[in-house]
């Protein structure tokens, strides 16, 4: 991918996670990169919820970074119909989630 677009896509999924933590809500330390992958392989999300099997509310919480958590199945069955790795949709921006950081205090 070319430099450009990477910023492209690390701005864009910055961006989402500073609206999160504006509304109050924890900041995770997890970011999605789900939407970016989907446009790199042309495919929409409606399309990957019918090859996964899950429902197009729960793909939206994923996308958005609002889901708690994500069940390895499902991941498993968006890698293989994306054709791509853990990593190039959930990166660990090296930071402890603000959630995480008040319970061990």
């Amino acid at each position: 991918m070319h430099e450009f677009g990477e910023r492209r896509m690390v701005w864009a999924c910055a961006e989402r996670n500073i609206v999160s933590a504006e509304k109050g809500e924890a900041a995770m330390a997890i970011r999605i990169y789900l939407d970016e992958v989907l446009k790199s392989r042309n495919m929409t999300s409606k399309e990957l919820c019918r090859w996964v099997g899950i429902t197009e509310a729960n793909l939206s919480i994923l996308r958005s970074g609002k889901a708690k958590g994500v069940r390895f199945g499902t991941l498993n069955k968006i890698c293989y119909h994306l054709q791509c790795e853990v990593g190039e949709i959930l990166r660990f921006d090296g930071q402890l989630g603000e959630e995480e950081d008040e319970k061990e205090r």
